[in-house]
């Protein structure tokens, strides 16, 4: 009765490693964590909402990873090093001490 939806695209995965080059994180790209102080500034950027609700929260966060995205093919490099991109969307990400990010 209900067919079982193709992935039309495939999971993109990111991987965050600090100064030792420790994992930090590895996953898929919408579950990295996005600083709260971010999604309330992009939510007051992009909506004028100064308390969003649960959808403007996720429309903030849906854009905010796909600038992350956007901005880690365009930079793919083969030592892609925070250090490099201060002020760039890796200041969105809520993970200390990351050095390093990959995405596949």
């Amino acid at each position: 009765m209900f067919k079982k939806r193709k992935n039309k695209d495939p999971k993109i995965i990111v991987s965050i490693f600090n100064s030792d080059n420790e994992l930090l994180f590895n996953g898929e790209l919408n579950s990295v964590p996005i600083k709260e102080t971010v999604i309330i500034k992009k939510s007051i950027e992009f909506f004028d909402d100064h308390n969003p609700c649960y959808i403007h929260r996720g429309a903030v966060t849906v854009r905010l990873l796909s600038e992350i995205e956007a901005y880690l093919k365009m930079h793919r490099e083969e030592d892609f090093t925070v250090g490099r991109h201060n002020g760039s969307v890796v200041d969105y990400i809520d993970i200390d001490g990351i050095h390093r990010m990959e995405i596949s």
